[in-house]
């Protein structure tokens, strides 16, 4: 049996309660990463293009500041402050 296996076995086994638990922790988690990987991608750059593009600035122009202001500390603690959709 793989670890991925045995994991679904044991969350098959657990009561509502801790399922529901579980979930809430999985999802803060999952957010989590979500937030680093966007983070990583704004500071290598990679999210530049698309806000050039969803700006409406010509595709040969290129703004001089890109998006790696976006990951600075001021703005992740302001993000990181937004209520939560859920």
């Amino acid at each position: 049996m793989t670890r991925v296996q045995q994991l679904e076995h044991e969350i098959r086994e657990l009561t509502p309660g801790e399922l529901a638990a579980f979930w809430r922790w999985f999802q803060e988690y999952d957010a989590g990463e979500w937030d680093r990987q966007i983070e990583e991608g704004a500071l290598a750059g990679k999210l530049d293009e698309l806000a050039e593009n969803a700006l409406g600035r010509p595709q040969g122009r290129k703004n001089k500041r890109n998006l790696k202001h976006f990951a600075s500390p001021d703005f992740w603690s302001c993000y990181h402050r937004q209520p939560s959709s859920s």
